[in-house]
């Protein structure tokens, strides 16, 4: 059913509401309708199309013409066949896998047919060698383990920390920002280790000796570099904390 949407529209809003900026809003709203319904539309013509068409022989050349742009003749065929398709026309859209598709479609089911196709000259020309397709087969054997590479993907930042309490004792260690998962050895500039246990998210203590340079300290290295769960890198910024003792009066 062929419907006109401006009319439609404007007939069933009141005369009050008959205004372009509202007649053009509810144009918007129902255009995922109109398309649903036109698409519905097409999809029934051409089923009734198709329910059309039969297995006699002129209804097959109308169906060939209709779906695929072909211009064939049904001709009777001699034994062991029942007729032959004769491509007068196959145009541009002709597939021939397909032209079998819709012939064994509609044709009746015991009937046998061949398709002479008079409208395609075949010109083949060798210009060079060719090399065959080999089928070669190739077994291969393992002998040992072999690691595979893992690339790990997650930084987990190693951070060096510094506690100073009121009577200058100081205490240096690392943190970790997730639970390693190797024993870490973070070596600092002047050769002294801090050590990380497996599930440790903060190192063993080092105390520097009277006169260290503790303001020059920096991470030089931590061991092993990365496992199969963290690449493990450096913190840019050393935390500095001074420890103050509570003395008010509680």
């Amino acid at each position: 059913m062929k419907i006109n949407w401006d009319r439609f529209i404007a007939f069933n809003l009141p005369v009050v509401m008959r205004q372009i900026k509202i007649f053009n809003f509810l144009k918007v709203l129902l255009s995922g309708v109109v398309d649903l319904h036109d698409r519905g539309q097409d999809w029934r013509d051409a089923a009734l199309q198709r329910a059309s068409y039969n297995s006699s022989a002129i209804m097959l050349e109308r169906m060939l013409r209709d779906q695929m742009g072909v211009a064939a003749e049904i001709q009777p065929a001699n034994s062991p066949y029942d007729f032959k398709v004769v491509i007068v026309k196959q145009g541009e859209n002709y597939d021939d896998a397909r032209l079998r598709a819709l012939i064994d479609k509609y044709k009746q089911a015991d009937k046998a047919y061949y398709i002479e196709n008079g409208a395609v000259d075949f010109k083949v020309s060798f210009i060079d060698y060719v090399c065959e397709e080999l089928s070669d087969v190739f077994s291969a054997q393992f002998i040992n383990y072999r690691c595979e590479q893992v690339y790990v993907n997650l930084i987990n930042t190693i951070t060096l920390v510094v506690d100073q309490n009121e009577l200058g004792e100081t205490e240096v260690y690392a943190t970790s920002e997730y639970p390693v998962s190797s024993p870490i050895v973070v070596t600092l500039m002047y050769g002294q280790q801090l050590q990380f246990e497996v599930g440790a998210t903060r190192s063993e203590s080092y105390y520097p000796h009277y006169g260290d340079l503790i303001d020059k300290w920096t991470i030089e290295q931590i061991t092993p570099e990365q496992d199969e769960d963290y690449h493990y890198q450096p913190g840019t910024v050393i935390q500095w904390r001074i420890q103050t003792t509570d003395t008010s009066v509680r």
